[in-house]
């Protein structure tokens, strides 16, 4: 259908009781052309990215697939490690590591992880899997991670030397040094065109700084409303690409909605 990628969310628990509604949660899906927030309920209807990821691998050949986003802080980097490893070896070189540290307190501390500290364990997980991706023997010694020399070998992803990391925020403060830190990537949820642009700005005078070229971080916007003048705006605002959210329904609706989008922003 002319789709340049297909992007797969994680949510592996959602808490009944909490500072959230019981049962269900507001999260923002998206921002109308004018700006406003248009609310989405939700209650845990979140496949495993991984594993949709590894069927859509099987039965494509060019798109490239990405987790948008894998929640770090819930994850155990080694087993993550071999499982982006493995995605990208059997896709050929095709996945796209979407990576944040979450926003559902509830939720991440009932994975194991540190809500207050999630940053700083999101960014030891990298840290390590990037020694276990590039490494025939790899260990990691951090405050959150630490592990003895171990076997890594098997098997190594495609794209050397990882595939590449885009960061998820909300918020524009910190990510611009983490990208530039730790990504090859930034993935605005929820930002205008026009604060895309400034934090187009940041990240290039950010790069150039740490001796990084500025063109080798893209900017993916997340979600954004199928309307071409919307797309426009967000190129012209300096985004790379642009997401569109496709909810769960049946196949053949999700198909419809598919064919409707590529008829409207990709003819």
């Amino acid at each position: 259908m002319g789709f340049d990628s297909l992007w797969v969310p994680e949510h592996t628990a959602t808490p009944v009781h909490g500072h959230i509604a019981p049962k269900t949660t507001t999260y923002r899906l998206h921002l109308e052309p004018d700006g406003t927030p248009q609310p989405l309920y939700i209650s845990g209807k979140f496949v495993d990215p991984f594993i949709a990821l590894a069927r859509a691998s099987a039965v494509t050949q060019t798109i490239k697939l990405g987790t948008g986003v894998c929640l770090l802080p819930e994850r155990n980097p080694l087993l993550l490690a071999k499982e982006v490893a493995t995605l990208d070896n059997f896709s050929g070189g095709r996945f796209l590591f979407g990576i944040g540290a979450g926003w559902l307190q509830e939720e991440t501390e009932l994975m194991g992880g540190n809500f207050a500290h999630r940053w700083g364990q999101t960014r030891e997980a990298v840290l390590a899997m990037k020694e276990i991706w590039s490494k025939e023997e790899a260990e990691f010694h951090g405050k959150y991670y630490d592990f003895p020399p171990i076997l890594s070998a098997f098997p190594k992803p495609v794209q050397q030397p990882h595939p590449p990391i885009y960061i998820g925020a909300f918020a524009m403060g910190n990510v611009f040094r983490r990208v530039v830190t730790y990504g090859n990537g930034w993935m605005p949820w929820m930002l205008t065109p026009e604060q895309i642009r400034q934090g187009r700005a940041i990240l290039n005078d950010l790069a150039r700084e740490a001796g990084r070229d500025p063109q080798s971080i893209e900017v993916v916007a997340v979600p954004v409303p199928a309307e071409p003048d919307v797309f426009k705006a967000y190129e012209d605002a300096g985004a790379d690409g642009a997401v569109v959210f496709i909810m769960p329904r049946t196949e053949d609706e999700m198909v419809g909605e598919l064919e409707q989008v590529a008829q409207k922003v990709l003819a």
